[in-house]
């Protein structure tokens, strides 16, 4: 079976090169999308000698809750789509995760559960964020608009009343932005983006685009019918406060998993985890490796 691996990257290259080199073998395809904020030559030279994996040549700037992660993401599957024939499926991946089963467990994974679709959904209104999360599709947001502040629209829209009217004949869906799903689905995604311009017309102006637009396109697809409301990733989110969170001020980010964590990931069902930074502690991912 042949997975595709999309990754996006913003930092670490010596982490990153940690990453491919455990995701890499022969019948694995990983593409690579670096953001253009990074040094990028530092990534090229890190992988100088992984010559089968792929930079995406139209990489853009990514900022973090902005529609450019979207953006990102739909160059990389055009690409990877495009370029192999043979992918089977693709899991999108940052540049700070890990997998925390081998290769091979994870290719009888999905051969064994071949045209499920990996996903985290829930629908809107949801228990999982405060105020049901209806914020984010009732006001306009430009997350990648770094002169102004992220939620000026939004303050505006509330001082006088109006809320944005939800794309007719689709129910909204949100979920985690890291997924595994076939090349049929990631397919019919692309080709009903390409078809339906108002649904990138809406998700570019709203918060955590990159949280919500797959979610709702499959939801709303015979797609769903395939789907396992599970994303496969370990992800832990205990450090987040929420007295002090604040979608500006505050953001949630997961937590950094150390070595503390190590009993906890060995045994979780999960394929991969994030997430992990080096700098923080390597130990953690020494620990995988030779587990793995």
């Amino acid at each position: 079976m042949k997975i595709g691996y999309l990754i996006l990257a913003h930092k670490s290259p010596n982490q990153l090169k940690r990453l491919v080199n455990r995701l890499y073998v022969s019948d694995s395809v990983i593409y690579i999308h670096l953001d253009k904020k990074t040094k990028e030559l530092d990534f090229y030279e890190a992988l100088a000698d992984k010559k089968d994996v792929k930079f995406i040549k139209n990489n853009i700037v990514a900022n973090w809750g902005g529609f450019s992660l979207v953006e990102a993401t739909l160059i990389g599957l055009r690409e990877m789509l495009k370029n192999h024939k043979d992918i089977e499926y693709i899991s999108l991946l940052s540049g700070l995760d890990y997998p925390i089963k081998s290769n091979r467990y994870i290719a009888d994974y999905f051969k064994k559960r071949r045209g499920k679709e990996f996903i985290h959904f829930d629908p809107f209104p949801t228990k999982e964020l405060q105020d049901g999360g209806m914020d984010r599709i009732e006001y306009y947001y430009d997350y990648d608009n770094n002169i102004m502040r992220k939620d000026k629209y939004e303050l505006e829209m509330k001082a006088m009343g109006v809320k944005r009217k939800f794309i007719k004949g689709l129910k909204p869906y949100h979920g985690s932005q890291w997924w595994s799903l076939t090349r049929q689905c990631l397919e019919y995604v692309l080709d009903y983006i390409d078809n339906n311009k108002e649904i990138i017309n809406f998700y570019r102006y709203t918060r955590f685009s990159d949280e919500q637009i797959f979610q709702t396109v499959i939801m709303n697809s015979g797609f769903s019918k395939n789907v396992i409301n599970n994303n496969l990733r370990y992800i832990d989110w205990s450090n987040i406060n929420k007295k002090t969170l604040h979608w500006i001020d505050n953001p949630p980010h997961p937590k950094i998993l150390t070595a503390s964590d190590y009993n906890l990931l060995i045994k979780s069902r999960h394929l991969f985890a994030r997430k992990f930074e080096e700098e923080v502690d390597r130990n953690i991912l020494d620990k995988i490796d030779t587990f793995l």
